[in-house]
């Protein structure tokens, strides 16, 4: 949109008076038009393509297989399973310091999450996938998530939140279906 404009007050700043002998470059209006036209059309394609690609990243599936809610606070995270009152919470960070809340995840489902602050702006990370989301103080981020191979993976706060802002780390283990089911049921009865 910037560019377009730029280019109309060009256009319009330095069109051809009465009077003054039109310079070659003057002396093309077609040129000028079809210049004007070709980059509106270049930018309404790059619009096009920047929201057929985040609808596409942002479409929510019909049936996640599970749905956690993740909520994050200075500094630290709590991950809930609702339905199942099962709930991991990194608690404080001077209580939990190298101790990093774990996030288990099923692979190979589609994982839905709701995502919040309970007081500032974090981001949840995970570098391995390249994947981050930001976590806005009462309001919910809803993102699905696949997970395509077991094993542990890191994430973080990627957002500066204040003086601990480095020790807002949280674990992720990614078990096949069956393996997540024996865990969430194992946590349910404790």
């Amino acid at each position: 949109m910037l560019v377009f404009g730029v280019v109309i007050v060009a256009v319009v700043r330095f069109r051809r008076h009465e009077g003054r002998q039109a310079s070659r470059r003057e002396s093309a209006p077609l040129a000028e038009g079809a210049s004007i036209v070709l980059l509106g059309l270049i930018a309404l394609g790059l619009m096009a393509a920047t929201f057929r690609t985040e609808r596409g990243e942002d479409a929510l599936a019909a049936r996640p297989y599970v749905r956690i809610s993740v909520t994050a606070y200075q500094w630290s995270w709590r991950f809930a399973y609702p339905g199942t009152g099962v709930v991991v919470d990194g608690g404080a960070v001077a209580a939990t310091r190298h101790r990093n809340p774990t996030l288990v995840v099923p692979t190979g489902r589609v994982v839905r999450f709701s995502l919040r602050s309970r007081d500032v702006l974090h981001s949840f990370f995970i570098p391995d996938m390249r994947f981050k989301r930001y976590a806005f103080p009462d309001s919910a981020n809803v993102f699905d998530l696949e997970f395509t191979h077991a094993g542990r993976l890191t994430g973080a706060c990627a957002q500066f939140c204040g003086w601990d802002h480095a020790e807002m780390r949280f674990d992720v283990l990614a078990l096949p279906p069956d393996r997540f089911q024996a865990w969430l049921t194992r946590r349910e009865a404790a």
